[in-house]
């Protein structure tokens, strides 16, 4: 007998466009659901990553009027620089500008999972009087102790011999100064090997069977551009104070405030979002007796959420 897996069927969107241009980069957009619902604004994750239609059908349409966009270099949005201005403050500037462009001036539920998390945090801070939710899950709060340290010494513990080999071939500089020279060398050779080695680490750390490959397709262009977003924000600990996100946190305390994290994420471990739920006195922590950075666990627990 041969079973068939019914594919997912995707919400179509009530409007899509771009941005106008500022800092020489273009913002693409789309929006589903119910535009008179509450407005909720969606950051994707990342860095590098896009923005998916399927990722407003975890919601009730019904109630909500979701808002999506690719950041600065993602998914849709057009670029003259890559890197130029691309920085988590300035993806909070596009979710406010998007706002603007779409005549909601609040209350916003804001949403984000990874480092969609990191940003939807860091825009409740900057426009906390127009928040009246924030809704996060995969908690990344973009320390240096959160990457670099992680994966160049705590990773250790569990992946040794590819993180030794890492090492090996950066030598005396940090795993992601040494990739990161690499991507930025100009030459194609060395960026496929950067992707090969630096762009795996991520899938390795919480990986049974893991290993250092190159992606399925045979153009690496939009990996290559995801990878180079992340390189940049990693060397440059994310254009931001160290442990700003915490040390702000009383700017937004008085928000409501769900944390979602699988207890065994060793992407982003729990720790923070066990840090944050501490630092945000009215916030809810629900802890998914799952592994990985992302499970259906969780999707059934996200989608209860934003029914």
């Amino acid at each position: 007998m041969i079973f068939f897996h019914r594919k997912e069927k995707l919400p179509k969107s009530v409007m899509s466009g771009w941005l106008p241009s500022v800092d020489g980069h273009q913002i693409y957009y789309h929006t589903y659901g119910n535009p008179a619902g509450a407005p909720v604004l969606c950051f994707h994750g990342g860095p590098g990553g896009s923005s998916k239609a399927k990722h407003a059908a975890r919601f009730n349409l019904k109630k909500y009027y979701v808002i999506l966009f690719d950041q600065r270099g993602c998914g849709k949005s057009k670029y003259t620089d890559l890197l130029y201005k691309n920085t988590p403050a300035d993806a909070v500037v596009d979710g406010m500008r998007l706002l603007e462009h779409l005549g909601i001036g609040g209350p916003v539920i804001v949403n984000g999972g990874s480092y969609g998390s990191l940003v939807a945090l860091l825009f409740a801070q900057k426009y906390p009087k127009i928040v009246s939710k924030i809704w996060v899950a995969s908690i990344f709060l973009g320390r240096r102790h959160d990457v670099q340290d992680w994966q160049e010494r705590d990773a250790m513990r569990f992946y040794p011999d590819f993180i030794t080999k890492l090492q090996k071939m950066a030598g005396k500089k940090s795993i992601s100064e040494y990739f990161a020279s690499l991507l930025f060398s100009g030459q194609p050779s060395q960026e496929r090997r950067a992707l090969q080695y630096y762009g795996s680490l991520e899938c390795i750390v919480g990986a049974l069977e893991p290993s250092f490959s190159l992606p399925d397709d045979a153009d690496y262009t939009d990996e290559l551009r995801s990878l180079k977003i992340m390189a940049n924000m990693t060397v440059n600990n994310f254009f931001m104070q160290d442990n700003q996100i915490i040390k702000n946190a009383s700017k937004i305390k008085h928000i409501p405030t769900v944390i979602v994290h699988n207890r065994l994420d060793m992407c982003c471990p729990f720790e923070q979002a066990w840090q944050l739920h501490n630092a945000l006195p009215v916030s809810e922590l629900i802890v998914v007796p799952s592994h990985g950075h992302g499970s259906d666990k969780m999707n059934e627990v996200l989608k209860q959420l934003y029914g």
